[in-house]
C-alpha cells in the first residue's frame, strides 16, 4: 500500500519555447500563475498488513499499556482518516510495514548518523544537512510546510531526506520528531521516494525508530500509513509536484499529530500520532523547529544528491523547495513563520549542498515564505 496522496499538486509555469524545450521565467516574475492541486492515490499492498487497530505494535511501548486510542485530533475534526481512492484495511484495522529480510531493524536503522543533527553534533562524517532554523527562544506546538517531491538517485548505503523537524531538551535527552519524504533503500528495500518520519526520546540513544517499526506511533488511518509511496514526482524546468506535512501537538491531550494531505486542511488525511507519554520534553512543546534536507553518505564517502539534485536557485521549478511555511505558536495558533527569527544552516561547500531562502513570495500560490535547497553531493566532507 502507498500513500501516493491526495496532496500531490501539479505545478504550472510560465515558459518560453526555446529549441523544444520549455524555459522557467525568472524569480519573481508576476506572471508566474497559481500551483493547482489534483489527486493521486495508488496503492502497495503487498508492502503492508492490515493489523487490528488495538494490537499495532505501538501499545507494546511500556508508557502506552493502558492508552486509550484517540481517532482524531481535537484542532481538526474535519480532517479525514480516509481516502477516496483505493482499498484500505477493513473497519477496526489499520496497515502497518511488512519487515522483510533484506529490511534492517529499527535499532540498526543508521541511528548514530542520524542522531548527529542539529544540537547533537554537526560534522558527523559522512551525514549533510542544508536547512532552514528557528532562533527564537520560544514554545512551539508544530510545523508546516509544503515541499517539492523528487527521487534523487540513492545508492545502497546512503540516503537522501527533506524533513521538518521537531526538537526540545539537551543533546543526550533530546527529544526530536522529523517527518517528511525520504529514499532510503536500506530502509525501504528500494529508490521510491516515501513518506517518512523519524522519532527519539534519548538523543537517539535507546529509543525510536523509523515510522512505526517500534513501539510509539500510533496508526489510525486505516488507508494511508507511514511508508507509503508517490504515484508521480516533480520534473526539473516542468511541472512540481508538492505534498503539505504538518506535525501538531493536540492542546487537550498534548499527543504529535501527523497529516499530510492537501492545501486545504480540512481536506488532509490523519494518519497518527505520537502520544505525549513517550516523550519527556517534547510533551511540553518544542524548543526548535528545522526545514530542509539531509543525506548520508556511502561508506567511501560520496553523498548522495540533495532534493533534485541541484544546489539552490532562484530560478522556480529547478531546484527543491519548501513553500508557504509555517510553526505553531505557543497558542496552538498556526502562522506564517518570521524572517526575523529563522537563518540558514548548511554543514558542507556551496558546491555540494547549498540553501537559498528567499523569504516571504506571494507570486506563488499557495503563497508564503520559500525557500530552495539541494545539491549534487559527492565528496562532500572535503569541502
Amino acid at each position: 500500500m502507498a500513500l501516493y496522496l491526495v496532496v500531490v499538486l501539479s505545478l504550472f509555469v510560465v515558459y518560453n519555447v526555446v529549441d523544444g524545450r520549455s524555459k522557467i521565467a525568472e524569480d519573481g516574475d508576476p506572471t508566474l500563475p497559481h500551483v493547482g492541486l489534483e489527486g493521486a492515490l495508488r496503492k502497495e499492498d503487498d508492502d503492508f498488513n492490515c493489523v487490528n487497530i488495538y494490537k499495532q505494535l505501538a501499545f507494546q511501548h511500556p508508557s502506552l499499556k493502558n492508552h486509550k486510542i484517540q481517532l482524531y485530533p481535537s484542532f481538526s475534526k474535519n480532517s479525514r482518516r480516509s481516502s477516496y481512492f483505493g482499498k484500505g484495511c477493513p473497519p477496526g484495522k489499520v496497515p502497518v510495514q511488512r519487515i522483510r529480510r533484506n529490511h534492517m531493524r529499527s535499532e540498526n536503522l543508521t541511528n548514530a548518523p542520524f542522531a548527529k543533527f542539529h544540537q547533537l553534533t554537526n560534522g558527523y562524517p559522512g551525514h549533510h544537512h542544508a536547512t532552514l532554523d528557528t532562533v527564537r527562544n520560544t514554545t512551539f506546538r508544530g510545523a508546516g510546510s509544503f515541499m517539492a517531491l523528487y527521487n534523487p538517485s540513492v545508492e545502497l548505503f546512503q540516503f537522501s531526506m527533506a524533513l521538518i523537524w521537531l526538537e526540545n531538551g539537551p543533546p543526550t535527552e533530546l527529544n526530536s520528531i522529523a517527518v517528511g519524504w525520504a529514499v532510503h533503500p536500506r530502509l525501504y528495500g528500494d529508490t521510491l521516494t516515501r513518506a517518512t518520519a523519524y522519532w527519539t526520546a534519548d538523543g537517539y540513544r535507546k529509543t525510536g525508530c523509523y515510522n512505526a517499526m517500534c513501539p510509539g506511533f500510533v496508526q489510525v488511518n486505516p488507508d494511508h500509513e507511514l511508508g507509503d509511496g508517490f504515484d508521480k514526482m516533480s520534473i526539473i524546468g516542468g511541472e512540481q509536484r508538492i505534498v503539505n506535512f504538518i506535525v501538531k501537538q493536540d492542546k487537550s491531550t498534548g499527543h504529535w499529530w501527523l497529516l499530510i494531505g492537501r492545501r486545504n486542511t480540512s481536506l488532509d488525511l490523519i494518519i497518527g500520532y505520537w502520544p505525549k507519554e513517550i516523550f519527556t520534553h517534547l510533551a511540553n512543546g518544542a524548543s526548535m523547529v528545522s526545514y530542509g534536507g539531509t543525506t548520508m553518505a556511502s561508506p567511501n564517502g560520496i553523498s548522495p544528491p540533495m532534493g533534485s539534485g541541484l544546489l539552490a536557485t532562484k530560478k522556480f521549478g529547478r531546484a527543491c523547495f519548501f513553500l508557504r511555511i509555517r510553526i505553531v505558536n505557543s497558542m496552538y495558533e498556526e502562522t506564517d513563520i518570521n524572517a526575523n527569527d529563522m537563518k540558514t544552516n548548511c554543514d558542507t561547500g556551496p558546491n555540494c549542498y547549498s540553501l537559498l531562502y528567499e523569504g516571504y513570495r506571494k507570486w506563488l500560490i499557495p503563497k508564503g515564505h520559500y525557500f530552495t535547497f539541494g545539491g549534487p553531493g559527492g565528496k562532500c566532507d572535503a569541502l
